[in-house]
C-alpha cells in the first residue's frame, strides 16, 4: 500500500467501524452499491440483470467496457451472481485491443440475527478463465469477503465490506503465481426521495494498488426498473484516474 494512502485508510476505517446511532428505516436492499455491487450485504428476493457501460482514463491510456451482470436466490438465505464484459482498451501509443473479460461467479450467505438491525454477509468469489489476455485477463482468481449493512439516522444507510482476493499472474520468467490482496470498502446511501437516492463509497485492493472514491445516482423508474450512473475518483496507481459509469436495472 503506499504512504500516501495510509490517512485515507485511516478515514475509510473510522466509518466502517465507528458505532452508529439505529434508527428502523431498513438497510434498503433495492439500493445496490457501485464498486460494492456484489460484495456487499442485501437480502436478494429474485432474479435481476442489469446491463450497462463503463469507461476508465488511465495515464497509459483508456478503457471501455459493456457488459451485464445479475443474480438470483439459490436457497434460503443464499444467492449466486455472475458479471462478463466486452472490454475495449485504448493504449496512448499503438494499437488498442478488444476481447471479453473473464466471467465473474459470485455466492454469498446472509447470516441470521436479531441483537442489531444490521445485516451481515459473507460469500466468495472466483473467476473462469475465459477471457482474452490480449486484454489482460484469461486468469482463475478467487477471493472472500464479509460486508454489512447497518440502517443510521435520518434514513441513511452505512456499509462495509472486508476481504481476501488471490489474485493470478505472469512474473518475468513466465510462470503463474499468486498474490494475496486485502480489499477494504465502506460507503453510505442516502434519499433525495422515495424514488432517488444517492451513494457514496470508497475502495481500496493493496496489492493492485486501487483506491478509488465513487458517488453514484440510483433512480427508480415507473416501470420498477432502476436507472443508475456513477463516477469514480482514482487516488492511485491501479485506479483510473476518472471512471464513468451508466446501467438499466431490472427485476423479474
Amino acid at each position: 500500500m503506499k504512504i500516501k494512502n495510509l490517512g485515507l485508510l485511516s478515514i475509510a476505517s473510522t466509518l466502517i467501524f465507528t458505532p452508529a446511532v439505529f434508527s428502523q428505516s431498513g438497510i434498503k436492499d433495492e439500493v445496490r452499491f457501485f464498486d460494492h455491487y456484489f460484495n456487499d450485504a442485501v437480502a436478494v428476493t429474485g432474479k435481476y440483470l442489469e446491463g450497462g457501460a463503463y469507461f476508465g482514463d488511465f495515464d497509459g491510456g483508456s478503457i471501455f467496457q459493456f457488459g451485464a451482470q445479475g443474480g438470483m436466490p439459490v436457497a434460503p438465505g443464499v444467492d449466486a451472481g455472475a458479471r462478463w464484459s466486452i472490454i475495449n482498451w485504448d493504449p496512448d501509443y499503438g494499437d488498442g485491443e478488444s476481447g471479453l473479460s473473464d466471467i465473474e461467479l459470485w455466492g454469498r450467505y446472509r447470516l441470521e440475527q436479531t441483537e442489531i438491525p444490521a445485516k451481515v454477509t459473507v460469500g466468495g468469489m472466483l473467476t473462469l478463465p475465459v477471457g482474452e489476455e490480449k486484454v489482460g485477463e484469461g486468469n482463475v482468481d478467487l477471493g472472500v469477503f464479509a460486508a454489512g449493512r447497518m440502517p443510521l439516522d435520518n434514513g441513511i444507510v452505512a456499509m462495509g465490506s472486508l476481504g481476501l482476493n488471490f489474485i493470478e499472474y505472469t512474473d518475468a520468467f513466465g510462470d503463474d503465481d499468486r498474490e494475496m490482496s486485502l480489499h477494504l470498502g465502506g460507503g453510505v446511501i442516502f434519499e433525495f426521495s422515495p424514488q432517488t437516492h444517492g451513494t457514496a463509497e470508497f475502495a481500496m485492493d493493496t496489492k493492485e494498488d486501487y483506491f478509488a472514491l465513487t458517488g453514484g445516482v440510483d433512480r427508480l423508474l415507473p416501470t420498477g426498473a432502476r436507472l443508475r450512473g456513477a463516477i469514480s475518483l482514482g487516488l492511485d496507481d491501479g485506479a483510473p484516474d476518472l471512471a464513468l459509469q451508466g446501467s438499466y436495472m431490472i427485476r423479474f
